[in-house]
């Protein structure tokens, strides 16, 4: 039978092994998750022959929980030539570093956090009478979503003489429209309705919200691989007037914001189930009145089991729980927050796996270090967190001190034990990666 000492000594040895492991595993560094939560205000006027966007169209941020965060990236003082005219759905592409929103002009891109104040970096992609050089007649977009990993933008255009809504397909760096820019078969579903409003794509379909002035409401859907198109089976008492949408991937769940609820303009916040397909609502006047004032735009953190959503009729964007339990007003201090008209949300990026360091050559020991892995943006929530791929920054160690090199490959000169760090970072924050360890030898070293 083992002793009581040796078992002891066992014990001692394997915790011993056991830190070792840990302290050369790699991993991130502890940071501050940060979110923030960006939106459009529309700017509308309300008033024949009154121009508000300068005054009142804006792309704007605040980082949640902090007042000292809000900040705005456009408004249609700062870009020059009016190109920020009332926007209305915004969507980012944060591993390149772009924010791209639909106004007047047409579809629109400018750098996530926008520019100086004295500049104009906003971009017209596809102008609204560009676009009709394309597609003909069509004059005004509406709801977007964006492909990144394809590179397509899918956009929601009015025929004003036709008086029908459509989605088309377009390159989202502005170079060409596609020739499979078709217009997609269920737009045929729609025609006579006031139209459609935001787009997401999930598991290879388009959900989109289709407005009919109250009495032919929908959230409606169409395939991308085939011509099958349809409406959800949903009550006209939990689709009313509805613009904003946004998938909880985690639990399988389409929201989306009335932005009028049985003529109440508080509006409400609506849920469809894909697992049971019934359809309910999570927040209206009653349950959360201090956060509805006419919802437009939604944003799902799947991560937190959080909800948010614009508020067209005035006042901060409204937070709640994806379970339908205590909302409340989203501080943004500082910012304008006059008619959202969407919303989305830009997280720190989040470590997959660490960074990792191999050899090139062994010979002269030239070692490569990976960036590592991270989560990507979940565009069907409009939760934007990738980091962006233009800013990862290296640095080295050997035996624990650092050592000169910036790149993320290194001439090991001296033998030891070296590791690299990489810096992700993205409008949100910057979180840093360590890499294990790996040995190089005199030998190999020469």
């Amino acid at each position: 039978m083992m002793s009581l000492r040796r078992l002891v000594t066992l014990a001692a040895t394997f915790t011993l092994i056991v830190a070792q492991l840990v302290s050369v595993g790699g991993g991130a560094q502890a940071s501050d998750q940060k979110t923030f939560l960006a939106w459009a205000n529309a700017g509308y006027s309300g008033t024949a022959g009154t121009d508000f966007a300068v005054g009142y169209s804006a792309i704007s941020a605040s980082r949640i929980g902090s007042t000292q965060n809000t900040r705005q990236w456009l408004s249609g003082a700062q870009s020059r030539g009016g190109f920020l005219s009332e926007p209305l759905d915004l969507v980012m592409d944060s591993a390149k570093g772009w924010v791209y929103w639909t106004d007047d002009y047409g579809v629109e891109r400018a750098p996530i956090g926008g520019c100086a104040i004295t500049k104009r970096c906003n971009v017209n992609l596809y102008g609204t009478f560009e676009l009709t050089g394309h597609l003909p007649e069509y004059e005004d977009v509406t709801g977007m979503t964006l492909d990144s990993t394809r590179n397509f933008l899918y956009v929601g255009i009015y025929n004003h003489n036709l008086r029908t809504y459509q989605i088309v397909k377009l390159k989202a760096d502005g170079s060409s429209v596609p020739s499979d820019a078709s217009v997609l078969s269920s737009a045929q579903s729609i025609a006579g309705r006031s139209g459609i409003g935001s787009i997401v794509e999930f598991e290879g379909k388009l959900y989109f919200t289709v407005d009919g002035a109250g009495t032919t409401d929908s959230i409606s859907w169409a395939s991308l691989t085939s011509s099958a198109h349809g409406d959800l089976a949903i009550s006209d008492s939990v689709v009313n007037r509805p613009w904003g949408l946004a998938v909880d991937v985690k639990n399988r769940a389409l929201y989306w914001a009335n932005w009028e609820s049985g003529g109440d303009p508080a509006g409400s916040i609506s849920k469809w189930d894909f697992g049971t397909g019934l359809a309910s609502d999570l927040y209206t006047a009653s349950t959360c009145p201090s956060s509805l004032r006419g919802p437009a735009g939604v944003a799902v953190d799947s991560s937190t089991g959080k909800i948010y959503w614009g508020n067209f009729n005035g006042g901060d964007p409204g937070a709640g729980n994806v379970s339908g339990s205590a909302c409340s007003p989203v501080d943004t201090s500082g910012a304008p927050n006059r008619q959202q008209a969407s919303v989305a949300l830009i997280k720190s990026p989040t470590l997959k796996s660490a960074p990792a360091v191999t050899f090139t050559k062994r010979k002269h020991a030239i070692l490569s270090c990976t960036t590592g892995t991270w989560l990507a943006d979940v565009e069907a929530s409009r939760l934007y967190q990738a980091p962006q791929t233009s800013k990862f920054v290296f640095s080295w160690k050997r035996n624990g001190k650092p050592v000169a090199g910036v790149a993320s490959k290194l001439r090991a000169n001296k033998s030891g034990s070296y590791t690299c760090s990489v810096k992700a970072s993205n409008y949100a924050g910057s979180v840093t990666a360590n890499s294990a360890a790996i040995k190089v030898t005199a030998e190999q070293a020469k």
